[in-house]
């Protein structure tokens, strides 16, 4: 694995100065890696904060595009679904070079990766994550983090299937695409932290957690030690 892309999305929360921390404790955990590092997120006074943090951290190699919220985003879970696909999508576009990458990894702003294991090669037609835990809903799969191949990405993070966004949430909408392109879902091992205020709504977009996290996946055995 020589070159890997990451691309993170999302709202800055809860605040500049804990998302700065994500990027740090993250790049230190893929600190053996050859790494491009690209943040997408929306136009917020805390957005702005975190570009002046980032202009005083010139060490840190991250490249950072800001967005109008969306208007009236299509689909279910309020426009969620929407939101997260085309921001990614959106991003995709303005990466030189784009399929010059061995992996791309897909990762939120809120989160910060204490370990991450990588597989030395990517299958085709395949894209790695972790099951999800809902009872019944065998096809949602975690949407929170993933990576895959450039092509692969790139057919996953796309809006051009409109209908798959009337799903209940992010999992499911991520589960639908796979099935959609006949892709294979493949566990790896990680262990995140997701940081979040106890604030109700940011944005206009009520927050799913409303309190920090532990995600930690053993992907060798497909299976959760901590979703708390």
């Amino acid at each position: 694995m020589n070159k890997l892309c990451f691309i993170v999305t999302g709202i800055v929360r809860p605040n500049a100065i804990r998302v700065v921390e994500n990027i740090k404790e993250t790049l230190a955990a893929v600190n053996d890696y050859n790494i491009d590092f690209y943040i997408m997120t929306y136009k917020t006074p805390e957005a702005d904060e975190l570009i002046t943090l980032l202009n005083n951290e010139s060490q840190l190699p991250v490249n950072i595009e800001l967005i109008d919220v969306f208007k009236d985003p299509p689909g279910g879970y309020d426009g969620r679904n929407y939101m997260m696909f085309r921001t990614i999508e959106m991003m995709i576009d303005k990466i030189p070079e784009f399929d010059s990458y061995d992996c791309i990894v897909r990762h939120r702003i809120d989160c910060a990766i204490e370990t991450i294991t990588i597989p030395d090669q990517l299958e085709d037609n395949t894209y790695y994550t972790a099951h999800c835990r809902y009872p019944g809903q065998i096809i949602d799969y975690f949407d929170n983090i993933g990576l895959c191949k450039p092509n692969v990405f790139k057919n996953v993070f796309t809006t051009k299937f409109l209908e798959i966004f009337n799903s209940p949430n992010p999992h499911a909408t991520l589960g639908k695409i796979l099935q959609k392109n006949n892709y294979t879902r493949k566990p790896f091992s990680f262990k995140k932290y997701l940081y979040q205020s106890n604030d109700e709504y940011i944005l206009g977009i009520k927050q799913w957690s409303r309190r920090d996290r532990l995600f930690h996946f053993d992907g060798n055995e497909d299976r959760w030690i901590s979703y708390v």
